[in-house]
């Protein structure tokens, strides 16, 4: 690919290789950047907000919030599981 996230050809690439939509795909992330990369392209982003990373809402007024967000990985997967029951 020889590009980096937030390149759209990165998560277009993603999507590509797993056969779905980007729509289809959730970025999951400890940064900012890279959810915002991965909403620009029409993915969902969830934000485990580790201590000191600011949030994506606080980071760039007006931007979508991220579909999770939480402390810890385990706690995002289950708010995940719980939205695409």
């Amino acid at each position: 690919m020889r590009r980096y996230k937030s390149a759209p050809q990165v998560y277009h690439m993603a999507a590509e290789e797993l056969w779905v939509s980007t729509a289809s795909n959730c970025m999951v992330s400890t940064h900012v950047w890279d959810n915002l990369g991965a909403q620009n392209v029409g993915c969902p982003a969830a934000l485990v907000a580790r201590l000191g990373n600011a949030l994506p809402t606080l980071a760039v007024p007006g931007w979508p919030a991220p579909v999770a967000v939480g402390p810890t990985l385990p706690s995002v997967a289950g708010q995940l599981i719980k939205l695409w029951r």
